[in-house]
């Protein structure tokens, strides 16, 4: 990861400034995996809009069926029930934030061993420090320049895989839109006495 020290011209103080072309690996196979991550990202916001509109509809929203998503098993049982979207949603952004930090790790190896090797604490801080650049990296591998270089890089995959945002975007606005209209048709449950 190349980080360049700048200065500011305005204030004279340092900042420093991300090359994104570093935050991809070269060639084309890690900018494709980097959109189709965001694509699986960005296509589960409208997955979980349409699980609440079909959960709504099939009657399956109350609070004991939400609170019925508390664990990982809950949300796999989750998957053969009303609830099934919500729980697909959740597991997919799960899944897709796991693999996007293994996608980073590498790059975010150490250019040298840790300050204490020889100790049990060095060989931890070192653990540490790296998952955190992961992290980082992983994060801005999220931003717009570097989705845009990944584009450039996938050719005309990536212009396909591009799509997923503007996509996903108008059908997120649809389905809030769809989602107010069934919320207000749909009559309230009625408690027992």
């Amino acid at each position: 990861m190349m980080v360049a020290m700048t200065t500011n011209s305005h204030s004279g103080s340092a900042a420093t400034a991300l090359d994104s072309q570093n935050a991809l690996r070269p060639g084309k196979a890690d900018a494709v995996v980097v959109l189709v991550l965001w694509a699986a990202r960005q296509g589960s916001l409208p997955l979980f809009l349409a699980g609440i509109i079909f959960a709504l509809l099939a009657g399956g929203l109350g609070a004991e069926d939400v609170g019925n998503l508390a664990n990982p098993a809950d949300l796999l049982r989750g998957l053969l029930s009303p609830l099934a979207g919500i729980a697909a949603a959740v597991l997919i952004r799960a899944a897709v934030s796991v693999l996007a930090l293994l996608s980073a790790w590498s790059l975010g190896a150490p250019d040298r061993p840790s300050a204490s090797p020889r100790t049990a604490v060095g060989r931890w801080h070192g653990l540490i420090d790296r998952w955190r650049v992961a992290q980082a990296i992983r994060s801005l591998r999220w931003t717009w320049e570097v989705r845009d270089a990944a584009v450039a890089r996938a050719g005309p995959a990536g212009s396909r895989l591009a799509l997923a945002s503007p996509i996903s975007a108008a059908l997120s606005v649809v389905l809030v839109v769809l989602l107010i209209v069934v919320a207000g048709s749909v009559p309230a449950p009625t408690q027992g006495l």
